[in-house]
């Protein structure tokens, strides 16, 4: 009898971002390395590696990103391929406080159990805009790691990945008073699991005891107290927002 052949969905990405595998010197060194992650549900394979234009020298112009999908025929595997991506980009902006835009997608190819294949190929940004004006932060791959085992092996993995995406989506806003609404979400998402965790040592902690402890322990720079109160003023319209007010909210947040 002859093997079963498995059926694979490809999609290939290009992701804008601050961030690279790569710094500026070790890109002339190394540009081919890449990074793999396996996934067991959906069974899935991602290769992440810099994307590379070459100039008079070589140029960081964000990220390929290829994801496999084995036996997966669903309507919805571009969003389950996409949410792959996310999901390492969002480790990646936290691990780097760099800027990682959505995902765009490229190419998208299903070789069927016969052996043939069909695809869609979709427009790319012009190479020479998507390099990168500036200097990448390197990623980390230690403190990478950290983040994504962390993340991974906890059971509350799906509330810390969408507080990874409110990260994320913080640093790509332009503007003080989105990227702080941005940013207090992703604090609220995990508030409950900072008081479970405050649950060990002190009985029954109010909601946001869990998040005070990170601010007075990890975050001396502002009080937690006054970042709450700026939300509410915010968002329940206590008072009108004068120009004043970004000033203010930024000194209350430092990305950098």
């Amino acid at each position: 009898m002859g093997s079963v052949r498995r059926m694979l969905n490809l999609f290939r990405y290009h992701v804008a971002a601050m961030a690279a595998i790569h710094d500026r010197k070790k890109l002339q060194q190394d540009p081919s390395r890449e990074w793999n992650f396996v996934f067991k549900k959906p069974a899935a394979r991602v290769i992440l590696s810099d994307n590379v234009i070459e100039k008079e020298v070589k140029l960081h112009a964000g990220f390929n990103i290829v994801v496999i999908l084995e036996d997966v025929n669903e309507p919805d595997n571009v969003q389950i391929a996409t949410s792959l991506v996310d999901m390492i980009l969002g480790t990646i902006s936290f691990s780097t406080v760099a800027q990682c835009e959505p995902p765009k997608l490229l190419t998208e190819i299903t070789i069927k159990n016969d052996g043939t294949s069909e695809g869609q190929f979709f427009e790319g940004p012009d190479p020479d805009s998507s390099i990168i004006i500036g200097t990448p932060k390197a990623i980390d791959e230690n403190v990478f790691k950290e983040i994504w085992k962390a993340c991974d092996g906890n059971p509350n993995k799906e509330r810390i990945l969408r507080a990874l995406a409110w990260f994320r989506k913080a640093i790509r806003e332009q503007h003080n008073i989105d990227q702080f609404i941005c940013l207090f979400v992703a604090i609220e998402v995990v508030k409950p699991l900072l008081r479970d965790l405050l649950k060990t040592r002190v009985k029954d902690p109010d909601e946001w005891k869990g998040v005070v402890e990170i601010f007075k322990k990890k975050i001396k720079t502002v009080d937690f107290s006054d970042i709450n109160e700026a939300r509410n003023e915010l968002l329940h319209g206590f008072k009108p927002l004068a120009p004043e007010f970004g000033s203010r909210i930024s000194a209350y947040k430092e990305l950098d």
